[in-house]
């Protein structure tokens, strides 16, 4: 993150920019003073939005995997770090001291990540899938985790604009209102699906429909599995270890 020399004691998460033009043409005559290539210090005077710290906002997606690969993380939903959270605050943290909204930590980490890990792992781990049938798996995913991820980059987007406005009136009202909110949250201990959220719940519920849909796929012998249409075991390549380490293809951006 860069910040004009007259800005670096102030609350970057507020900054106001009552006006564009004049802020990026601030930056950029720093970024000149650097002996940066002209095409660069053009890039930043000519922007049409500045962003206070370095993030990253995916566009919601229909779906978190393609073919054999499966997106997890910043890769897949990537949004504003506006709720305290990377992309979905820790629960351990939401009470940490120091906060800055109300005792709520604002530290940035990846829940997210982990949910979609913990979620992923249970997928593969279900005795149901040993079967080689990764297109399932992957719906299965998207069945978990999309309504989730959507509904937090929904939050935080809105929250996102509310901490940052063209004028100054309009920057300390969002302030003075997510202050207010977080501050009666966080005194009254309420846990909203942000904070209190449980992905083994979501998990349970898919597998539950699933065990439904197919009952015949959960009744293969615990000491072989099907895959790709053959019979293999678990000291062979096919086995549910081999499938684990080969067939799926983790990609993780951070």
């Amino acid at each position: 993150m860069v910040k004009p020399p007259n800005q670096e004691d102030s609350d970057f998460d507020w900054a106001p920019y009552q006006d564009l033009p004049k802020e990026a043409n601030h930056m950029a005559d720093m970024v000149a003073s650097w002996d940066a290539p002209k095409s660069v210090v053009n890039a930043v005077r000519y922007s049409k939005r500045i962003t206070s710290v370095w993030l990253s906002d995916v566009p919601d997606m229909k779906t978190l995997h393609q073919g054999r690969i499966i997106f997890i993380g910043d890769s897949g939903h990537g949004v504003p770090s506006s709720q305290g959270q990377g992309l979905s605050q820790v629960r351990t943290l939401q009470n940490s001291a120091g906060g800055q909204y109300g005792g709520v930590d604002c530290s940035w980490t990846c829940h997210q990540t982990l949910e979609d890990c913990a979620v992923l792992n249970e997928l593969i781990n279900f005795p149901g899938f040993a079967d080689g049938d990764h297109k399932t798996v992957f719906k299965l995913f998207d069945d978990i985790r999309l309504p989730r991820v959507h509904s937090v980059a929904a939050r935080s987007r809105m929250i996102w604009k509310t901490t940052h406005s063209s004028s100054y009136f309009g920057m300390r009202a969002g302030r003075i209102f997510l202050r207010t909110l977080f501050g009666i949250m966080n005194f009254f201990k309420i846990e909203d699906d942000i904070f209190g959220y449980k992905c083994d719940r979501d998990i349970a519920k898919a597998l539950e429909k699933y065990r439904k849909q197919w009952p015949r796929r959960h009744q293969q012998p615990e000491t072989s599995c099907l895959m790709w249409g053959e019979t293999a075991h678990f000291d062979k390549p096919g086995s549910i270890i081999y499938f684990r380490e080969h067939l799926f293809r983790i990609h993780v951006y951070w």
